[in-house]
């Protein structure tokens, strides 16, 4: 798994975390984590891609600081992401969300349309 390289991230600490996650058997989810490394864009031409979804999630689920999420980045993606079977919900499978209570929040009710 590549990230991309910042100061404030420890990539030692996440990969004892995912190491901990596997080596766990209570774990019910299928870990397909190699090793995790940093890299820059200039690298990795796909980490724009990963970044821009990532921070597509990101602003659909954290309150800006004006007390506002911001789903239409993450809904305009909502095709692109993974499913196990087409046709199939995103969440529960391709989208993990934790703690699950998040989807019966109101301003994310529109998770379960995914």
């Amino acid at each position: 798994m590549v990230f991309e390289s910042r100061e404030t991230l420890s990539y030692g600490r996440l990969s004892e975390d995912i190491d901990g996650l596997k080596s766990n058997p209570s774990v019910q989810i299928r870990l397909a984590i190699g090793h995790v490394q940093a890299a820059t864009k200039d690298q990795w031409k796909m980490l724009q891609v990963a970044e821009g979804c990532a921070g597509a999630g990101f602003a659909a689920l954290e309150k800006n600081r004006d007390g506002w999420t911001e789903a239409t980045y993450v809904n305009a993606l909502a095709a692109k992401f993974y499913r196990y079977e087409a046709g199939r919900k995103l969440i529960g499978y391709g989208l993990k969300i934790f703690p699950d209570q998040v989807r019966t929040r109101a301003e994310h009710r529109w998770l379960n349309s995914l």
